[in-house]
């Protein structure tokens, strides 16, 4: 699902770091008022930072089950 939450302007117009702070901005939101409903697996923005693997995560990713 995608939700657009703000329009930052035109494309090429906004800088990484920019788009970065508002989506923190956005993340803390969500996990202030929803902390038990994951709409988003990583509490950090740019980054997997704070998500936690399930224990079959590596298993998965190797040998013939690996999508690459």
């Amino acid at each position: 699902m995608l939700v657009i939450l703000e329009d930052l302007g035109k494309t090429g117009t906004i800088d990484k770091n920019y788009m970065l702070l508002r989506e923190q901005f956005n993340l803390d939101l969500l996990f202030k008022f929803y902390p038990l409903l994951t709409l988003n697996n990583s509490p950090t923005s740019g980054t997997t930072l704070g998500y936690k693997h399930s224990p079959g995560f590596s298993k998965n990713r190797s040998g013939n089950l690996n999508p690459m």
